[in-house]
């Protein structure tokens, strides 16, 4: 977690569906270096070519990856339909609920909860408080926590309706789709094993989020009947060193990762071991404790459904800090 005077950051993180000003792969390198002033300058021009690309009305995609510190919290849109997946720690919990606002998010179609750990929970339980919610995705089994048992009474109080995860099951988010793929058994021994996992696809480009799964959930994953191929992959358990085993990473081969974690954290996530294997398999990594001090309030993950190309969006913002 992070100390109250810590500065909040989000990460920046632009995938466009068209090749626009002839930048290649994100605009920084793979260990959060900042840009030289003429590639920011390419990156202002070509956002403000998806968003006339996506006010025409084409199969846009967002994907934000917030910065909550030692946590996770991502919001995806499609057109005017959101998704929250997981909120954050306390400490992370309004601002959470202040970048919803900003985006204009007035409801949301899903919440999911990967599971209910209290970096995942937290903010979860402020945006329920706060944003009318057609239906919550949750895994199946309880926990003794206090936060646990604010995000029982508030779905019993609003009346949320709330579905198990089933592997395979498929939903739709305006123009998008997401499919679950974890978890694939009642019950686990490790409750992060119970993570929701899923894949989210807008035409031909694929995301991946696992929650916290670890190695035996991705060994299931991987003997299940479901794709697992991506562009982006969010690191499983924020880089730690019992998730993102390598033959899930040969799976998936992705071209980016995003670790969300916390400056300096405890848990020295992300470890080692997971950075190597992510250097094994060359996908270009991204980290919410490092690039969110440079760049702006958000991780944008923009796709029209056809190419994934991305860039880390330094554009300066004039937003305080929430």
């Amino acid at each position: 977690m992070r100390t109250k005077g810590m500065k909040k950051f989000i990460i920046g993180l632009l995938m466009a569906a068209m090749l626009i000003g002839g930048v290649n792969g994100f605009n920084s390198d793979n260990n959060g270096g900042a840009l030289p002033v003429e590639k920011q300058q390419t990156v202002q021009e070509d956002t403000g070519s998806i968003q006339k690309a996506f006010a025409a009305g084409k199969s846009t995609m967002k994907v934000h990856y917030i910065d909550v510190g030692q946590g996770s919290a991502v919001l995806v849109q499609s057109g005017s339909h959101f998704m929250l997946v997981d909120g954050g720690d306390r400490d992370a919990s309004s601002k959470v609920v202040s970048y919803l606002k900003r985006q204009k998010v007035k409801k949301l179609d899903y919440v999911v909860v990967s599971h209910y750990d209290a970096d995942h929970l937290n903010g979860v339980v402020g945006a329920l408080n706060v944003f009318p919610v057609k239906r919550v995705i949750a895994p199946d089994y309880t926990t003794d926590s206090r936060v646990y048992q604010s995000y029982c009474n508030i779905i019993a109080q609003k009346k949320i309706a709330t579905t198990r995860p089933k592997v395979g099951a498929k939903y739709s988010l305006g123009k998008a789709k997401f499919t679950i793929l974890a978890p694939n058994r009642s019950s686990y021994t490790n409750e992060n094993d119970y993570s929701v996992a899923l894949k989210l696809v807008n035409g031909r480009n694929r995301f991946v989020i696992t929650g916290d799964a670890e190695t035996e959930s991705e060994y299931e994953m991987l003997a299940g009947k479901q794709s697992l191929s991506c562009d982006v992959y969010m690191a499983g358990h924020h880089g730690s060193a019992n998730a993102s085993s390598e033959k899930f990473l040969q799976a998936m081969k992705p071209k980016y990762t995003v670790i969300s974690c916390g400056a300096d954290n405890k848990y020295g996530h992300p470890a080692q071991g997971a950075m190597s294997r992510f250097k094994a398999i060359g996908t270009k990594i991204f980290r919410t404790d490092q690039q969110g001090t440079i760049m702006r309030q958000a991780t944008e993950a923009v796709s029209n459904g056809t190419k994934v190309r991305a860039d880390s969006g330094p554009t300066e913002s004039t937003e305080a800090a929430v």
